[in-house]
């Protein structure tokens, strides 16, 4: 059990008057700050400003004596303890009711926000929807609103690396195939994969654009998983014999159309379709293990005008 657990003050250990009253503290913290922002000081420096004994403070003379004042014996250090126990033991109170007071304003907002929140998702979502279907059926880009701009960004199917090892060792083993077809001349040296493939190992797609190439496939399958958030997640493919990785009835999912950084959502289902799909080939056709395809995508963005 400490100080700050018993009802004692820290004039208990100093019959006399304490070495310091709140008042003067409270001289010096303002001091401090004073300094602090006319020097443009961290408040650390303005201290030391403050408490150094060979520069005088002619506008904080009585702060300035507080800031040099010393615990030098080990009743004064007894003094210093026991309000730095009750300094502390406030701070923890203090603290503990900021937290009690945040998760009840957390729990407030979640229930107050909940309508406008929904809201404010399904009329993005509606509007986003519609922004793709102005673009698809007049080629307009922007569409532009009383109280919000719908822009729409068509991004070209790209290379993406899933895996730079395994794609790294691919490319290492089928280099004869690459270098004949892109470096006809033979000048391919080790400045040249540098450029391509860096052993930790890190492969740049713009170099691996020059050797790889995307094809479409008539044996795939494409599975989307329904979330509750009303957003599907159509990232799942695989060739004819390979296995789905898909979630369940349940899992928590991430949506990234809800929030760029991912919101937490439940799966409500998903299903499987045959179709045509995209995959990285190298020079001689043959699939390439870690690499993926991004699907081409046109993308709507909803700017509200407050």
């Amino acid at each position: 059990m400490s100080a700050a657990d018993l009802p004692i003050p820290p004039e208990v250990f100093y019959d006399e008057a304490p070495p310091l009253s709140d008042d003067e503290l409270e001289r010096m913290f303002s001091a401090v700050d004073n300094i602090a922002f006319d020097g443009k000081f961290m408040l650390a420096e303005a201290f030391d400003v403050l408490a150094d004994v060979e520069v005088d403070q002619p506008s904080y003379p009585a702060a300035q004596a507080t800031a040099r004042w010393q615990v030098n014996d080990d009743r004064t250090a007894a003094w210093a303890a026991t309000k730095l126990a009750a300094a502390e033991g406030e701070v923890a109170r203090l603290t503990a009711q900021r937290d009690e007071w945040m998760e009840r304003i957390g729990v407030w907002f979640d229930q107050a926000s909940r309508k406008p929140r929904r809201t404010a998702e399904f009329m993005r979502g509606q509007l986003e929807r519609y922004g793709l279907a102005v673009r698809e059926e007049t080629g307009q880009a922007t569409l532009a609103l009383p109280d919000a701009t719908v822009r729409t960004t068509h991004h070209k199917a790209r290379l993406e690396v899933t895996d730079d090892e395994v794609l790294a060792d691919w490319l290492d083993h089928h280099a004869t195939d690459w270098k004949e077809r892109f470096y006809p001349d033979g000048v391919f040296d080790e400045e040249a994969w540098e450029k391509l493939v860096r052993r930790t190992a890190k492969v740049y797609v713009g170099e691996a654009r020059k050797v790889l190439r995307i094809v479409e496939v008539g044996d795939g399958a494409r599975g989307t998983v329904l979330m509750d958030c009303g957003h599907r997640d159509s990232a799942y493919r695989a060739l004819e014999g390979e296995e789905f990785d898909m979630p369940d009835v349940g899992d928590v999912h991430v949506c990234f159309e809800c929030d760029p950084t991912g919101k937490p959502v439940l799966v409500e289902g998903s299903f499987v379709e045959k179709r045509t799909i995209p995959v990285v080939v190298g020079v001689t056709d043959e699939v390439v293990p870690g690499a993926t395809v991004r699907s081409a995508e046109t993308t709507a963005t909803v700017e509200v005008n407050l």
